[in-house]
């Protein structure tokens, strides 16, 4: 008699949420976040803007377009995270003093958030 091998799928990851520290010069202890789960709205959004990302990755394009997508990408993920003033100011804050250091940190965020398979 041969066993049948049991498929375990873990939707934790997807349906629970979870906590995001990031520690920053002006706050050496860190700040909280909770990054809610998204819905499937949201998630279509994200797919659709990845999708675009990726493309324009992949041709010689200039990177202001690069840029825009990548603030619809931020601007999908703040209504996910609380508190939300908070981290849109952070995002304000940071974008606007270190642009280049904004840019790596959200790429870690967005892996974080919406899955290692898509950044």
């Amino acid at each position: 008699m041969s066993e049948e091998a049991t498929v375990v799928i873990d939707t934790r990851g997807q349906t629970e949420a979870h906590t995001l520290k990031l520690i920053t010069s002006e706050h050496p202890e860190g700040m909280v976040f909770t990054v809610n789960p998204m819905g499937a709205g949201t998630y279509l959004k994200f797919a659709d803007k990845v999708k675009a990302l990726q493309a324009l990755q992949q041709q010689d394009t200039s990177g202001k377009q690069l840029l825009r997508i990548q603030s619809d990408l931020c601007k999908l993920l703040i209504p996910l995270v609380t508190p939300n003033e908070e981290f849109a100011t952070w995002i304000s804050d940071a974008e606007r003093k270190y642009p280049l250091a904004f840019q790596a940190v959200m790429q870690q965020i967005m892996r974080f958030v919406f899955g290692k398979a898509y950044f």
